[in-house]
């Protein structure tokens, strides 16, 4: 029952790629225009239905009349299209397969997008760029080419068993909590609402922040229950050589000496006078948190300034996502000035007006005047004309 359960769960990870953590690395560039909660919802409801609908043709298609006695239990789908298609002797029941394979394929397109992406943004931002994006992107392709066909090559598929009964589930389990202590415990609950509230233009209800705080002990629990528990009560753990279990659990220490490593590594790298303040400096956000365009960023930290100073929440500064805003932006500079398109001055300050307040835009008229005024100066201003002497120099004898 609990087995059950636990890779029902873990299911939910992936079909609705919450697991690969897509929409948190894509939300400041790919989804910057975009409504952040629809975008969310609309990516996890899709994903969850196409699973959802896969999984219902698959068991119709388990409940055929021919025998199943050569299906893999890792490649299930695969392997029962492949003898549904021995099965039947239609010429459609082909065209169906192929169709089938073909999503499966795609769909195997779309994972490893959403992994190299992610892993591509990590090592250029850990480099300061110094890696070029496209040369880990095509390595990471490569490697993971190699390492797929070499994971198929054993018999009966043990590595794959290994990925499947040691490493994802208990890599993503701990992982989200991992991230959500990281988020709410570290940064700040109340901080992360508040960032939130920015997002979406409105108040949260309290139960999110009650289940931020509950989610990652759940996890937590679920993850030793299932490393003490399903080692008993699992079937598969009877059937399976001891060369699987074994390299099951080195790879699950391998991942979390790789996070320890790299922990310890972030540690290293701050700039303080001893370990214990260098451990404090790391747990808080680095100064280049926050959104990623200029104008979003801006409106963010005087959202930040003024709850933090008053307690209030301006929510005329939320993030617009709409592709309005932008020419919304445009056509205000158009109307201030004529040559306003052009003048890189006039669309930064027709881009801090649409927030400011009334001082602001007293300044803002002011700086107006005088830049106007300075390009009139400019403009009647001409350059004094230059004679060359082509004369040589008279040379100097010495005495």
């Amino acid at each position: 029952y609990f087995q059950t359960w636990y890779y029902a769960g873990i299911q939910v990870f992936l079909s609705a790629h919450i697991g690969f953590g897509n929409i948190v690395t894509c939300s400041g560039n790919i989804y910057s225009k975009n409504n952040a909660f629809w975008t969310s919802l609309i990516y996890t409801v899709a994903n969850a239905c196409v699973g959802i609908g896969s999984v219902i043709l698959v068991y119709a298609w388990s409940a055929g009349p021919y025998p199943a006695t050569s299906i893999q239990e890792e490649l299930f789908v695969l392997t029962l299209v492949y003898n549904f298609v021995v099965a039947s002797s239609s010429y459609e029941t082909r065209w169906w397969a192929v169709l089938a394979y073909a999503f499966i394929i795609l769909s195997g397109f779309t994972s490893v997008v959403c992994i190299v992406y992610s892993a591509s943004v990590i090592f250029v931002v850990e480099t300061k760029n110094k890696v070029r994006w496209w040369l880990v992107t095509a390595t990471l392709c490569c490697a993971m080419f190699i390492t797929g066909i070499a994971f198929m090559l054993p018999e009966r598929l043990g590595i794959v068993h290994i990925l499947d009964a040691h490493v994802i589930g208990h890599c993503i389990g701990v992982m989200t909590a991992l991230e959500l202590i990281g988020f709410v415990w570290v940064y700040g609950g109340r901080t992360l609402s508040y960032d939130f509230e920015f997002v979406l233009g409105h108040k949260m209800s309290p139960a999110w922040l009650v289940l931020w705080y509950i989610a990652p002990l759940f996890l937590i629990a679920i993850e030793l229950w299932s490393i003490f528990g399903m080692a008993e009560i699992s079937p598969l753990y009877e059937a399976n050589q001891d060369w699987i279990h074994t390299s099951g659990w080195i790879v699950y220490g391998v991942m979390w000496l790789f996070v320890i490593v790299f922990a310890v590594w972030q540690v290293c790298q701050q700039v303080d006078y001893n370990v214990a303040q260098k451990f404090m400096s790391s747990l808080k956000p680095s100064r280049k948190w926050g959104p990623v365009d200029p104008i979003y960023r801006h409106g963010w930290v005087r959202w930040r300034d003024q709850w933090q100073t008053t307690g209030r929440r301006d929510f005329t500064l939320k993030r617009r996502g709409t592709k309005d805003y932008t020419h919304s932006i445009a056509r205000a500079s158009a109307e201030m000035s004529p040559s306003g398109i052009s003048r890189p001055s006039s669309v930064l300050l027709s881009m801090t007006q649409l927030s400011a307040s009334p001082n602001d835009q007293r300044r803002y008229d002011s700086c107006r005047d005088a830049s106007d005024a300075t390009e009139q100066q400019f403009a009647s201003w001409k350059a004094p004309k230059v004679r060359h002497h082509l004369r040589p120099a008279k040379p100097k004898y010495m005495s």
